[in-house]
């Protein structure tokens, strides 16, 4: 034996092995040939959505009345639906109060449910209320509130809401 038959059969297995991986097909990446068009196609469709949403949003704010200045939010919210049983009514600021007509029927305060020093000012329909249960329907609500320091100063919200 030659040297050179001794390096022969060390490098034929070598150079078999660089042809191997010369044909070995190429990899691209842990999502393959069409993986990544798939994932930024996927990420454009959210995030046209989140932006098409935003839109929306945005334009339908304006949809929903002002409401007076004492006034935080109300519920059931303008046009909105709610069940038979859930709670109407408005909050106000702090140190304000309120008075709830629903259509029509002027409620005691005595019937209304929340805490008035933090202007909680909410009716729930029930047994021995003036509104025993809320009939599927539209129905109407005028809310009069003013701060406790000055009650002659009111101010008056009105809206409607759907019952199930």
């Amino acid at each position: 034996m030659t040297e050179d038959d001794v390096d022969a059969p060390e490098t034929e297995p070598a150079a078999a092995a660089a042809e191997a991986v010369d044909e070995a097909p190429a990899r691209r990446g842990a999502f393959g040939p069409w993986g990544y068009a798939a994932v930024f196609g996927a990420l454009a469709v959210v995030v046209v959505g989140v932006i098409g949403f935003g839109v929306w949003a945005v334009g339908r704010m304006g949809d929903a009345p002002a409401l007076p200045d004492g006034i935080q939010f109300v519920l059931p919210p303008p046009g909105g639906a709610m069940m038979s049983q859930d709670r109407v009514g408005v909050q106000t600021r702090q140190s304000w109060s309120c008075t709830l007509t629903i259509d029509g029927i002027r409620l005691p305060e005595s019937q209304y449910s929340g805490v008035k020093e933090l202007g909680e000012c909410y009716f729930q329909a029930g047994p021995q209320k003036m509104i025993e249960e809320f009939a599927p329907g539209r129905h109407q609500v005028q809310a009069t509130v003013f701060p406790l320091a000055n009650p002659e100063a009111t101010q008056t919200f009105s809206w409607s809401f759907q019952t199930q």
